[in-house]
């Protein structure tokens, strides 16, 4: 008895399969393991992705904690250092640095205080050793003390005649630093002058001068002019003939003026005076100069009364 194929009609004989239902079964396996296979690697691909995702989050979130103590840790010793290299500098120049100014400037004060003693005591034998082994800066320390000296005595001369202007009712106010400031500067400029007209004069003589030495021996010929304006600046306050000393302190001053710049150059005794007297001299013209120069600063002086 012929068997027909369910699928396709065709006659089979007995025992029989039909092509058609192998092949439909194979084409139907195929695609139900292609599916699956598709859909388990699918579902392994968003597996892997989502794991990659979860993973890139992680690492982000590390890198940026990371980074964010690192930053925490970076800029946490900055700040300690530089707090701490703030509380150095300020200890440095509130402690060490200013000891030290305050200690050298003691010294040098102490050290120029026991070089004015010993003046006093042997003012030839100071003056004959300075002239040959000069050290400018101590001429230029005691010609600002003595500019220093003269502008202080000009204040207090001011202040007392202002006071007894004031009583008459004529007084203004006056400008007292500003006063203060140019006195010095006039009165420095002034001491300045005396080794540069010795300067000048050296040459007229033929002679040959150390500028640096003329600045050593006019500051040091300075000592007693400037003990003699403290003595009478004091002393005007009780006797104001005082003054006078200032004119013998002068005199002391050209006399030993004259010996440094003999021990400073070789030549005879009678050209030395000669070039010290020039000297003088041509510091008169030029200081009437200057102030003729500075006259109108010297008049506003003067205006406030």
């Amino acid at each position: 008895m012929s068997n027909y194929c369910s699928n396709c009609r065709r006659a089979l004989k007995e025992g029989e399969n039909c092509i058609c239902n192998e092949s439909a079964v194979k084409e139907g396996t195929g695609i139900i393991l292609e599916k699956a296979s598709a859909e388990v690697t699918e579902k392994n691909t968003q597996n892997q992705m989502e794991q990659k995702i979860v993973l890139a989050k992680t690492e982000n979130q590390n890198l940026q904690e990371n980074q964010m103590n690192t930053e925490e840790n970076i800029a946490k010793p900055s700040n300690e250092n530089n707090n701490t290299e703030g509380v150095k500098q300020e200890e440095f120049f509130s402690s060490e640095k200013a000891k030290e100014v305050i200690g050298n400037t003691s010294n040098y004060l102490k050290k120029m205080l026991d070089f004015s003693i010993n003046f006093i005591k042997n003012p030839l034998a100071t003056i004959k050793y300075n002239a040959v082994n000069h050290d400018f800066k101590k001429g230029l320390f005691f010609g600002g003390l003595q500019s220093l000296v003269f502008s202080i005595i000009i204040l207090i001369f001011v202040a007392k005649l202002s006071r007894g202007i004031s009583i008459l009712g004529f007084g203004k106010k006056i400008p007292y630093f500003s006063m203060f400031l140019k006195s010095l500067i006039i009165y420095f400029a002034s001491f300045i002058l005396l080794p540069v007209s010795l300067f000048i004069t050296s040459k007229i003589f033929k002679l040959n001068s150390n500028f640096k030495a003329l600045i050593t021996i006019v500051g040091i010929s300075s000592i007693p002019i400037t003990i003699a304006a403290i003595i009478s600046g004091i002393g005007s306050l009780v006797f104001s003939g005082i003054a006078v000393l200032l004119f013998g302190a002068s005199i002391f001053s050209i006399i030993l003026t004259y010996i440094g710049l003999y021990e400073t150059v070789s030549g005879d005794e009678e050209k030395i005076v000669y070039w010290t007297a020039t000297g003088f001299t041509l510091f008169l013209v030029l200081l009437i100069v200057v102030l003729d120069v500075a006259e109108y600063n010297l008049l506003s002086f003067m205006s406030i009364f």
